[in-house]
């Protein structure tokens, strides 16, 4: 495989520089120290999104229900109508910290770039559509692939991360 420039000083390291100066790179290489290790990241990131997001709706989901009950209560104690109050805030506030922090939509888009990478691996070592020509061809379609899936995530990320909080609220 060979890789044309580009400012990814790690994957110069593991890789030789040819004469023509372009860097070259066992594609077996490739897939055990950057297809495997970005599936993996992906992989983490989303259970730690997706166990943050249950996380806190399981709260606002307890919370939420208590009110009700609570409220029922509030006539004959006044401490009771400020814990319903303070429960009315908590839930106000997990909501804004899940949204701020988009674990339920990270969630998603982590373990669908991941699954996108598992199946182009999967794809490649089976031999299967699209990697079904030369080792050679196979593997810089392979690294194509993973670089573009890759890629399109870390642009979607950008754009989310520095979408007005007004825009969000529109869609």
């Amino acid at each position: 495989i060979i890789l044309a420039g580009g400012n990814n000083n790690r994957m110069r390291e593991l890789s030789n520089k040819s004469s023509e100066g372009r860097y070259s790179l066992d594609i077996q290489q490739y897939i055990s120290d950057r297809l495997d290790s970005q599936i993996s990241w992906y992989s983490k990131k989303s259970q730690h999104a997706k166990k943050m997001y249950r996380t806190f709706q399981v709260a606002d989901i307890i919370i939420a229900a208590s009110i009700p009950l609570l409220s029922a209560y509030t006539i004959e104690n006044a401490t009771i109508a400020i814990i319903v109050g303070i429960l009315g805030a908590i839930i106000t506030i997990t909501e804004a910290v899940s949204k701020l922090y988009r674990w339920h939509e990270e969630w998603i888009e982590y373990r669908f770039t991941c699954e996108a990478l598992k199946r182009h691996k999967i794809l490649y070592l089976t031999n299967s559509d699209p990697y079904d020509n030369t080792q050679e061809i196979n593997g810089k379609l392979l690294v194509s692939n993973v670089e573009a899936i890759i890629s399109s995530e870390n642009k979607q990320w950008k754009v989310n991360s520095f979408e007005m909080p007004e825009k969000k609220a529109s869609n």
